[in-house]
């Protein structure tokens, strides 16, 4: 993996990640705290059918990003788990602030 973008991956050995094993992990990860020179890596390294199903089924988008690629996108919010109803009220069971 790119060592460039060794920051966005501050809690993992970045030895350890692979391109291709673990690409809904890396794709999710830059996509919420990345920046544009990490997006535009994930765009070149991944085929945009991935990058969807990542933002469809990965839950660990925050509201305002998830909002963000999903008009990017131009995905129906329905669609998308993090912003399920019952996704949502499960969140706040387990936190409550």
């Amino acid at each position: 993996m790119n060592k460039a973008l060794k920051n966005i991956f501050w809690d993992t050995n970045i030895e350890k990640i692979y391109a291709n094993r673990h690409s809904e992990y890396i794709i999710e990860r830059i996509l919420e705290f990345g920046d544009i020179k990490a997006v535009k890596w994930v765009f070149k390294k991944y085929p945009k059918t991935k990058i969807i199903k990542v933002i469809k089924n990965k839950r660990g988008f925050s509201k305002k990003s998830i909002s963000f690629w999903v008009k990017i996108f131009d995905v129906e919010p329905k669609d998308i788990l993090c912003l399920s109803t019952q996704f949502q009220n499960q969140h706040r069971k387990i936190w409550t602030y």
